[in-house]
């Protein structure tokens, strides 16, 4: 199981440098690989969460030929994107998190009104954009951005 980005960061603030060695191994599974990029984390979320990759392009409201494009390696350029992959792909908050470092995004920041709605809707396992919206709207902030094949 991943550790929480706060329990790393725990470890750290109490880890000298003489002790960054035995931190990276003890948790290498944890540790952002250069060699990884976001197409291959969707991949891998995919199959960890047993979704067909289709089927979570058509879960985020985008069109099956510009999911396949992401999923080869295409840049994306709107956060809302991520975001409703994360959500078709019912990720966990630090999975979202860790997609969008790979995605070079800020990851969701609970002093932002509209992320902290996002953090809260990850956190009780929303995964329908639709059922997101609502929870925007009900705090009059703006729904997630619609994909276009320009992101």
């Amino acid at each position: 199981m991943q550790k929480d980005t706060s329990k790393l960061n725990e470890i750290l603030n109490s880890t000298g440098r003489d002790a960054l060695p035995g931190f990276f191994k003890e948790n290498n599974g944890e540790m952002l690989s250069a060699s990884l990029s976001a197409s291959t984390y969707i991949r891998e979320l995919a199959a960890l969460h047993k979704m067909k990759l289709d089927d979570i392009y058509t879960r985020a409201g985008m069109s099956l030929s510009y999911g396949r494009k992401i999923a080869s390696g295409k840049t994306v350029k709107k956060r809302d994107t991520v975001i409703r992959l994360c959500l078709a792909l019912r990720t966990s908050l630090p999975e979202a998190n860790r997609l969008l470092k790979l995605y070079n995004m800020p990851t969701l920041y609970a002093r932002d009104k509209r992320d902290a709605v996002l953090i809260v809707a990850f956190n009780e396992g929303l995964s329908d954009t639709n059922d997101v919206d609502s929870l925007l709207a009900e705090y009059g902030l703006a729904p997630l951005e619609k994909c276009s094949r320009e992101d």
